[in-house]
């Protein structure tokens, strides 16, 4: 094709009258053109048939993906529930632990109580021992 169109380009170019292009030549170009037009309508007949497989090939996996999205969101939708519990028993241990704060705020008043009685004790005795009472 690119050979005819070099000829055609050099006859072109030279002053030669038209009658030139005899009527094989023409029919041979005609031929050739007629040959990429079938060439082009075939390769777009086969594009059309691969946008279809892409466009199905897109829905399978556009599909997996919305599937896979679901069973992840159920696996939070789990995690999320035990992670509910644990908050919970945090909770509770909050609770638990500021209860034993109170217990042990209550037993240091007694232990003071327990250090002065013990105190007041040891002065007697040792007051009595030295005979100031």
């Amino acid at each position: 094709m690119n050979a005819v169109l070099a000829e055609l380009e050099s006859w072109e170019k030279t002053d030669m009258p038209e009658n030139r292009y005899d009527k094989e030549s023409i029919g041979e170009l005609r031929a050739d053109v007629r040959h990429l037009q079938s060439d082009v309508t075939d390769i777009k007949a086969e594009l059309r048939a691969m946008n279809g497989r892409i466009e199905s090939l897109s829905e399978r996996v556009e599909r997996r993906f919305v599937a896979f999205e679901e069973k992840i969101d159920k696996r939070f939708e789990k995690v999320d529930a035990r992670f509910e519990t644990v908050d919970k028993r945090f909770d509770s241990l909050g609770r638990d632990i500021s209860a034993i704060k109170d217990t042990l705020a209550a037993a240091k008043v007694w232990a003071i109580g327990l250090y002065a009685g013990l105190g007041a004790a040891i002065l007697y005795v040792m007051a009595h021992a030295f005979k100031w009472l």
